[in-house]
């Protein structure tokens, strides 16, 4: 059941998961055509594949090379070294990779005796069930129903129950609440503001996740790829710490924002990173857990695009 809704969720969340082979992450290791193919992907303990978990690359000295969700395509080169990085997410917990070793952070050198490498991922999936809203885990105890609307509309929001434990009398639930598009996250309907929260039920329980339109976006506008224009819109920002910012990409190239001052700063993406956004993608930066201090951020496609975001208290 539970592999079922991952799957159509993930999917359905998803729209381009794949780098298209041949696209270059980052404009210092460019090749019109790439000698070497490195696919990452994800699995369950039963071997199903996983989409949607999230993949930073580093090269070896740290320059970041990009991000983004599994299934994962990259060109490399041969004989380079490459640092790969798994995250777990909420109760998707990182176990392994193919070759036995199980540092979620993986080093790897691409031989010069073949075209392609192929990475996988395995990760437990817990006790866990997603999907969009609403959406109602149900397993023998008292179940937990999980809606979201803004206003007066129901939304479909993407949305993760994790069941701590359950008997037939009480249930206790761990449940996070997604953003989408220009919807962020306001408070649940009994007024918790916390985005993941845990609850123990008696009874069957319905719980409402309330958005409201977002305060801040930054707007990568058409044409941004060209360096005769506007990268960013506004091209800095500053927010409270706490607020979300919204990214939406309206230009025809991918693009990304990236904390930093470029690929070769090794702080790169530390901060935050919206992976790469193409045409009509929305990504959101979270500031709650963010330094009240100014950060420079760019495009790790066209490091040429740049902006600042101020988080203040």
């Amino acid at each position: 059941m539970n592999r079922l809704f991952l799957a159509a969720a993930m999917l359905a969340a998803i729209l381009t998961a794949t780098i298209p082979f041949g696209y270059a992450l980052s404009p210092a290791t460019a090749q019109e055509q790439p000698e070497h193919e490195v696919t990452v992907t994800a699995s369950d303990e039963a071997g199903e594949e996983i989409p949607g978990m999230w993949v930073s690359i580093r090269l070896a000295d740290g320059e970041y090379f990009g991000s983004g969700y599994t299934p994962l395509v990259f060109p490399g080169t041969p004989g380079e070294t490459y640092i790969i990085k798994t995250e777990d997410y909420d109760g998707v917990r990182f176990q392994g990779w193919e070759d036995g070793s199980t540092n979620s952070t993986r080093t790897v050198t691409l031989a010069t005796d073949t075209n392609s490498t192929a990475l996988d991922a395995s990760y437990d999936l817990g006790e866990s069930m997603r999907g969009t809203t609403p959406i109602t885990y149900e397993d023998g105890g008292p179940s937990l129903t999980v809606e979201a609307a803004m206003g007066n509309q129901t939304l479909n929001i993407w949305t993760v129950i994790d069941r701590q434990s359950s008997t037939e009398s009480e249930a206790t639930y761990t449940v996070y609440a997604g953003n989408y598009q220009n919807h962020t996250f306001a408070s649940w309907d009994d007024g918790d503001t916390n985005r993941t929260r845990t609850l123990t039920i008696s009874e069957n329980t319905t719980i409402t996740a309330e958005y409201v339109e977002a305060e801040h976006t930054i707007v990568i506008p058409f044409g941004a790829f060209d360096p005769a224009n506007p990268p960013y819109e506004p091209a800095e920002l500053s927010v409270e710490k706490g607020d979300t910012v919204v990214v939406h990409n309206v230009d025809v190239a991918p693009h990304s924002v990236t904390s930093g001052t470029g690929p070769e700063d090794a702080t790169a993406a530390n901060a935050f990173e919206t992976g790469l956004m193409f045409e009509g993608d929305y990504a959101h930066i979270e500031t709650a857990d963010l330094d009240a201090v100014e950060y420079d951020y760019y495009c790790f496609v066209h490091p040429f695009m740049t902006g600042k975001l101020t988080v203040t208290e």
